[in-house]
C-alpha cells in the first residue's frame, strides 16, 4: 500500500497524461517516461514510480470506464532521442499497444463525459483540413490533428469521397480517426496537454487458399462469376492467358477451368480481401495449359509453365482489345483493288480511335504515312523481330522515331487512313524482314526459369500439385456446369 500511495503521489508530479512514450524496435516494446525528465534527470528513481502508478491508473480506468478496444501497433509523435535505449529502459516500465490505446482514449472519457461523434466525407474540391474547419472545429485542434495523422498518410492523399470519424465538444477535437481500408484506421487523439499523438489500428488476417473448378459454357468470366470467383480475380487469370489464347476466338463450350487463390479472413472467418493467384489451369481444345505463380525480383506476380518459360511472351497475342478479326493472313480477293492477291497480315475491325498497343517491348523505328498502308508505325523488338500497325487515325503522343515503347503501350488510335474501306487497324508481324502469320506464329518466350531456380520452382509446382490432388481439401470448391 506504500510504494501504491507513493506512486500515486509521484503521479501528481510527473502526471501521467502528459507522459511521453518511446517504441524499442529491437524488443517491440513500448516504454513510458514522464516529460519532466527530460529537465529533471536527477529523479529518475521518483519518476519510475510514477509512472508505475499512472500503469496502475490506467488499468483502473480500463477496468471501469469500458474503454474503446484497441487492436493496434502505436505509433507516437516526435520520439524522444535524448536517451539512449538502454537508459529509456532503466527508467521506464513496459506499456503494450493495446493499453497505450486504451489509455489514449480514457483519458479524454475522464475529463469530459458528454463527447459527441460524428461522420463527415471530404467533399469535391475539398481537404481534410478544410472540411474539419468548416463542420466547427477551431483551427488549433484541426492543424495539430492533421500535422499527427501526416505522421501515417500524406494528407493530400485523403481524396473527396473519404469518411472521416471524429469525436468532439463544441469546437473541440478529441479523436480523428479515419478508415484508410478495411484493414487498417488511422488516428490522432488529443493529450491533456493539447497535443495529438497518432497511432494505426492493423486487424490481423489469415491467409488461406481457395480451390474452384468449373466448365465453360459461354465465356470464362461468366463461369467464374457463376463459380463465385471475384471478379479481380478473373481479370487476372485473363490477362495472364493472354499471351496464348484469344478468349473472344479459342474459348469453345465445356472447355475447362481450375484456379488456386489466396483469401486473406478475420477472426470471424469473413474474407476481408484476396491474394494473389498461385495457380491456374485453361483446357482448351482439349489441351491444357496451366500456369504457376514464382516469385521474382519483379514487383509484379510473374507465372510460368511447368518448363519453366514466362507466361508473359515477347509479343502479344493481339494488339488491340476486343476488336473482331476481320481477315486472315494468306491470299484473298482484295475489297478495294477487286483481285487476288497475299494479304499478308491480320485485320482486326474496331470502332475509330479504338487505342492500338505496342505487342512487345521496342523502338519505333517509322510512325508516318506509308502509301497504301495509311499512317502506319512499325516497332523494332528483339531476336530480329518487327511489328507494324496500318491504317492508323492518329498516333499517341510522343510517338516517333527512336521512341522507346513498353508492352501493351497505347502508340495509336484505329482509323480507314490509306486503301481502306472502313475503320480496322492491318497488323503485321515480321521475322528476319519477312511478314508471317500472326496467329499461328509460336510467339517468343520471355524470361525462362534455369538452374537453382529452376528446381525450386518445381518443388514448389510439386506443392501446388499436391493440393489439386487433394480429395480432402477443406477449401476446394466445386463450380456446378452452366
Amino acid at each position: 500500500m506504500k510504494i501504491i500511495f507513493k506512486s500515486i503521489k509521484n503521479l501528481m508530479n510527473y502526471s501521467v497524461w502528459k507522459a511521453q512514450f518511446f517504441y524499442d524496435k529491437k524488443s517491440k516494446n513500448w516504454y513510458l517516461f514522464s516529460s519532466k525528465l527530460i529537465n529533471e534527470k536527477k529523479k529518475s528513481s521518483n519518476f519510475a514510480l510514477g509512472a508505475l502508478g499512472g500503469a496502475l491508473l490506467a488499468t483502473v480506468i480500463i477496468i471501469f470506464s469500458e474503454p474503446f478496444s484497441l487492436n493496434a501497433r502505436v505509433r507516437i509523435t516526435d520520439p524522444i532521442n535524448l536517451y539512449s535505449t538502454n537508459d529509456l529502459k532503466k527508467l521506464s516500465i513496459t506499456i503494450k499497444p493495446e493499453i497505450l490505446g486504451q489509455l489514449s482514449i480514457n483519458n479524454q472519457l475522464v475529463h469530459n463525459s458528454k463527447l459527441n461523434k460524428k461522420i463527415l466525407e471530404i467533399k469535391k474540391g475539398s481537404n481534410l483540413n478544410h472540411s474539419l474547419v468548416k463542420f466547427g472545429i477551431n483551427r488549433y485542434d484541426t492543424q495539430l490533428a492533421v500535422k499527427a495523422i501526416s505522421n501515417l498518410i500524406n494528407p493530400r492523399n485523403i481524396l473527396a469521397g473519404q469518411k472521416i470519424h471524429i469525436t468532439y465538444n463544441k469546437n473541440d477535437l478529441y479523436n480523428l480517426t479515419i478508415p484508410i481500408s478495411k484493414i487498417r484506421k488511422i488516428s490522432a487523439t488529443k493529450m491533456d496537454d493539447k497535443s495529438f499523438f497518432h497511432y494505426e489500428d492493423i486487424i490481423n488476417l489469415n491467409k488461406s487458399n481457395k480451390t474452384v473448378y468449373g466448365t465453360i459454357n459461354s465465356s470464362l468470366f461468366l463461369a467464374s462469376k457463376k463459380a463465385g470467383i471475384p471478379t479481380q480475380i478473373t481479370m487476372e487469370m485473363i490477362r495472364i492467358f493472354s499471351w496464348d489464347i484469344d478468349f473472344q476466338r479459342d474459348i469453345q463450350p465445356d472447355d475447362k477451368f481450375e484456379i488456386i487463390y489466396e483469401t486473406f479472413s478475420d477472426k470471424k472467418n469473413n474474407i476481408i480481401k484476396d491474394g494473389k493467384i498461385l495457380y491456374t489451369g485453361l483446357k482448351v481444345n482439349n489441351k491444357w495449359h496451366k500456369l504457376y505463380y514464382f516469385p521474382t525480383k519483379s514487383k509484379y506476380p510473374e507465372y510460368f509453365n511447368i518448363k519453366g518459360e514466362s507466361a508473359k511472351k515477347a509479343l502479344l497475342k493481339t494488339p488491340v482489345d476486343g476488336a473482331r478479326l476481320s481477315s486472315r493472313f494468306g491470299k484473298r480477293k482484295h475489297p478495294i483493288l477487286g483481285y487476288t492477291r497475299m494479304h499478308r497480315g491480320i485485320d482486326f475491325a474496331a470502332p475509330y480511335g479504338t487505342p492500338v498497343m505496342a505487342a512487345g517491348n521496342g523502338t519505333i523505328e517509322k510512325a508516318s504515312r506509308n502509301g497504301g498502308y495509311g499512317k502506319y508505325i512499325r516497332i523494332r523488338h528483339k531476336n530480329n523481330y518487327k511489328t507494324a500497325y496500318a491504317h492508323l487515325r492518329s498516333y499517341a503522343r510522343n510517338i516517333r522515331p527512336g521512341k522507346a515503347v513498353k508492352q501493351g503501350q497505347v502508340i495509336g488510335y484505329i482509323g480507314s487512313t490509306g486503301v481502306s474501306t472502313g475503320p480496322h487497324l492491318h497488323y503485321e508481324v515480321l521475322k528476319k524482314g519477312r511478314q508471317v502469320n500472326p496467329l499461328s506464329l509460336k510467339l517468343p518466350t520471355g524470361k525462362k526459369l534455369t538452374g537453382n531456380l529452376y528446381a525450386k520452382f518445381k518443388n514448389q509446382a510439386k506443392k501446388i500439385d499436391q493440393i489439386k490432388s487433394a480429395e480432402n481439401f477443406s477449401l476446394t470448391i466445386m463450380a456446378e456446369k452452366e
